[in-house]
């Protein structure tokens, strides 16, 4: 069960990809949402800025699922990783 941060994740990259309501889970693959590997850097920093987060190059790296974003923000969230801060 997605706690809050995944539940607002899942629905910003739902939204950012005009998906379907309810088609988006946590082990939905970006890829099948039609983001590319080029995408996948706009999306993540867009995903940053709405949680108020600070974009380091590279962050994308090894993101692949709406889980993987997920865990991107928890960490920065909780301090571990960039230099973001809410």
């Amino acid at each position: 069960m997605p706690d809050v941060i995944d539940q607002q994740v899942i629905d910003f990259i739902a939204t950012w990809c005009d998906a379907p309501v309810g088609s988006v889970d946590l082990k939905t693959t970006l890829s099948s949402l039609g983001v590319t590997t080029e995408d996948c850097s706009q999306l993540i920093m867009d995903l940053e800025d709405h949680f108020g987060l600070t974009y380091v190059p590279g962050d994308e790296n090894g993101i692949t699922t709406v889980q993987d974003a997920s865990n991107l923000i928890h960490k920065k969230l909780s301090g571990g990783g960039g230099s973001g801060s809410v």
